[in-house]
């Protein structure tokens, strides 16, 4: 189970539902592990090159099933909150806010199908979560950070309305990357 001490929490939670421009995202439950499982498991070449979790894939059910349970853990602490992304009544992806970032920012964080790529699925889905986070009392800043090779996710930052704010250097952890992250920032105050 993730260890949520001494994280940052937002005294308002976010919403168990969101919706957006053309997207609809809502809280992972234990009850998706098979949805989640055929989404991923359809897309693990897809998501490969950037996300260091895929190369655990394809877990079994029950495995996902764990998963999901840490995930309400971390969401009843108010540390992660992941979202399953849908569009037209179809799971298409998943995305997150993370406290990770410090007191007032939560980070964005987001992967779509192959099938759903270039169409604005994770553009939507970043302008409702940074909207739906920048309401929020004590939030005044949500960030978007990507490897500088992942230049797609770099293209949805810049079309959710993010500024590019700096990069730094990280330890390679999947491998399309280059070790070097982009940080985006969307505050209160630009929108």
């Amino acid at each position: 189970m993730p260890d949520h001490s001494g994280a940052w929490v937002p005294a308002v939670r976010p919403t168990e539902r969101i919706d957006g421009d053309g997207v609809f995202l809502r809280r992972w439950s234990v009850d998706d592990a098979g949805v989640m499982h055929s989404l991923i498991t359809a897309n693990i070449d897809h998501l490969r090159p950037w996300m260091p979790w895929i190369a655990h894939e394809p877990l079994t059910e029950d495995d996902r099933r764990s998963l999901l349970a840490e995930w309400d853990s971390a969401w009843d602490a108010g540390t992660d909150c992941a979202y399953m992304v849908e569009r037209d009544g179809v799971p298409v992806g998943s995305a997150g806010l993370h406290s990770r970032q410090g007191a007032g920012v939560l980070e964005i964080g987001y992967w779509v199908s192959a099938a759903t790529t270039g169409n604005g699925v994770a553009t939507a889905a970043a302008k409702a979560l940074a909207s739906h986070a920048l309401a929020m009392s004590d939030v005044h800043a949500v960030e978007i950070h990507h490897d500088s090779a992942n230049v797609a996710s770099g293209r949805v930052a810049e079309k959710a309305g993010f500024a590019q704010v700096s990069t730094y250097r990280r330890e390679v952890t999947a491998p399309g990357e280059s070790g070097v992250t982009v940080r985006w920032v969307l505050s209160r105050q630009a929108r």
